[in-house]
């Protein structure tokens, strides 16, 4: 009795071990023959996935203007790579594509250039003789951050003759 005990136990161990594995154990209904088709071979599939990230900025470019206060542009662009294995995509590129920067922020010289001459006014008077000048300033515009003085006179003078008066 203790040996069929034995071989009872043992099977019924066996029947749980397999049906532990999903092993199903059913014939399957019966088939006509067929020739047999192999199955055809599909490698595993390749997952991969995208990263967007920022290149490195560029250099600055040339200046808008050369004084005053201009402006300087640098770029960088979006890279997209493809990572081989599993993963989410991802986008890193998040902000401007530009920078600017102001640049030649310094006065630009200005050359200075005359106004209009005032009018003739008497200056001294000798006898018959008169003398009248006129003036200017360099103010139109005045000269600033090292532009050039007006070239010229500043004033001028000339000899008015005055006729003797009768009375």
């Amino acid at each position: 009795m203790g040996f069929k005990l034995a071989i009872i136990l043992g099977l019924a161990a066996f029947v749980a071990v397999i049906s532990a594995s999903g092993y199903n154990h059913h014939p399957r209904p019966h088939q006509p023959h067929h020739h047999h088709q192999p199955q055809s071979y599909h490698p595993p599939r390749s997952y991969s996935y995208t990263v967007k990230n920022w290149s490195a900025w560029g250099a600055y470019g040339a200046c808008s203007v050369t004084c005053g206060g201009g402006e300087q542009k640098r770029y960088r662009t979006c890279k997209t790579t493809t990572v081989h294995g599993y993963g989410k995509d991802q986008d890193n590129c998040v902000g401007p594509t530009y920078s600017r920067r102001r640049c030649n922020t310094q006065c630009c010289p200005v050359d200075g250039a005359w106004g209009r001459w005032s009018h003739w006014a008497n200056k001294s008077s000798h006898g018959y003789q008169k003398v009248q000048i006129r003036t200017r300033h360099c103010n139109y515009p005045a000269p600033k951050c090292g532009g050039r003085y007006c070239y010229g006179a500043k004033s001028q003078t000339r000899k008015v003759h005055v006729q003797p008066s009768h009375y």
